[in-house]
């Protein structure tokens, strides 16, 4: 009988051995990617489009393009293609990137024989109507008028800038003038020539093999090209504090940053693990130091962001204008310790567990293990990444993360935005 006295036995994983994505190529060339999982009859399927903003020769046309997609082709109207979609209880969503493009459905496994071929169609039909694009400007616009009043938005769109300069892909930022200029004959000519470049497919859920040789055979016969991709420079700023000021604003928010390794260096593993003691999660340094202790804020965290082509590291909070300056200097503060105090056993071992058990949730689903061959993939990594991780967050020290944190948090290296004023 079971003794419901006694706490469950607590073990840590050495490995974890995922079941694998099967990766094949299409008639065309596109790599088609399925994992085969789950009790429900239901699956994912993601069109991603290594194009983006990366891709764009005119500032907005990438976003204006892939938001316009669904709005109607020259057979079809906006409204009569979502009525479609909810007949058959099918969703989808399109997600502009500055690497990436994703158009992703969800449906019913009984109905992807109608499903994605109607949705491939409107890809690849779509007629970017003046009527919807107009509307679809005016939105934008008022976004951005609404943005340029948020301290937090003014904060991460001026870092991105000092990072990596105005006019490289992950610094720029779509003015009002910029949306003005964005004509349908922009989006057609870019849906035509660089939209569907280097196609990849990622379907996640429960199907037969007879489904998943008639979705081989939809997007086998999908138009995708193999567009070169520019090289963009990096000019990142020297180390400054730039302020941004806002109007009768009472918050400030603020962000640090700094240019991080990527996945493949050798300190990566080490890397995450010392962000998530610095500000990764709830009981990090910096929300016991600045939340629970100073009281000025209500939240802040420190993250590491991997883009396609760079990666960079950030902390951010929102303040009130008064404390900007003593938050900072308490941010800096808690760089300086971790750079000449070892991380005390206890609270390394929290973080530990913490880490495992958060990466351990996140590998229920087929669509969660999707998600993570997706990272690794793009990545130009194996399965042993995962591996490599756990292994790597077991048996780290103190010294390994004294060593890191002495790279990483030299202070003349954080570059430092402040919006809203101080």
């Amino acid at each position: 009988m079971l003794d419901r006295t006694a706490a469950p036995e607590f073990h840590i994983p050495t490995r974890t051995d995922l079941k694998h994505v099967t990766s094949s190529t299409l008639r065309n060339g596109i790599q088609f990617h399925d994992l085969v999982l789950g009790d429900q009859e239901v699956c994912r399927i993601e069109l991603v489009l290594q194009s983006g903003s990366w891709l764009e020769e005119k500032e907005g046309v990438s976003y204006f393009t892939t938001k316009m997609l669904l709005e109607g082709t020259e057979k079809l109207s906006g409204r009569q293609i979502a009525d479609r979609l909810d007949y058959y209880g099918a969703y989808w969503e399109v997600t502009s990137g500055m690497d990436f493009v994703t158009l992703t459905v969800y449906s019913l496994t009984k109905y992807l024989q109608e499903v994605v071929p109607f949705f491939l169609s409107v890809v690849v039909d779509a007629s970017f109507p003046e009527k919807e694009l107009e509307t679809l400007k005016k939105v934008r616009i008022q976004q951005i008028r609404v943005n340029k009043q948020k301290t937090s938005a003014l904060a991460s769109s001026g870092l991105r800038h000092l990072l990596f300069g105005r006019n490289h892909p992950y610094g720029k930022e779509l003015s009002e003038e910029e949306v003005g200029k964005v004509t349908s004959a922009d989006l057609k000519e870019y849906h035509k020539n660089r939209l569907l470049s280097r196609a990849e497919v990622f379907v996640s859920g429960k199907l037969s093999g007879e489904e998943l040789s008639k979705l081989k055979g939809f997007f086998g016969d999908f138009p995708s090209r193999a567009v070169s991709l520019p090289n963009y420079p990096v000019v990142t700023a020297p180390a400054v504090r730039e302020i941004l000021p806002v109007d009768e604003s009472v918050q400030a928010s603020l962000r640090l940053g700094k240019m991080a390794h990527d996945k493949h260096h050798p300190d990566h593993y080490h890397l995450m693990l010392l962000n998530e003691v610095f500000g990764g999660y709830f009981g990090s340094r910096l929300m016991k130091n600045i939340r629970e202790d100073k009281g000025y804020t209500y939240g802040i965290y420190s993250s590491l962001s991997y883009l396609q082509n760079a990666a960079f590291w950030v902390v951010g909070t929102d303040v009130k204008r008064e404390v900007a300056i003593a938050s900072i200097d308490e941010i800096l503060k808690e760089m300086r310790l971790l750079r000449t105090v070892p991380i005390p056993f206890e609270e390394l071992e929290t973080v530990k567990n913490y880490m495992i058990g958060t990466f351990l949730s996140s590998i229920s689903t087929s669509f969660s293990l999707m998600d993570k061959f997706r990272s690794i993939h793009f990545a130009g990594l194996d399965y042993e990444h995962y591996n490599r991780l756990l292994t790597s967050i077991r048996t780290a020290t103190s010294e390994d993360l004294l060593r890191v944190a002495n790279d990483s948090f030299k202070e003349e290296d954080w570059l430092q935005v402040v919006a809203g004023g101080i």
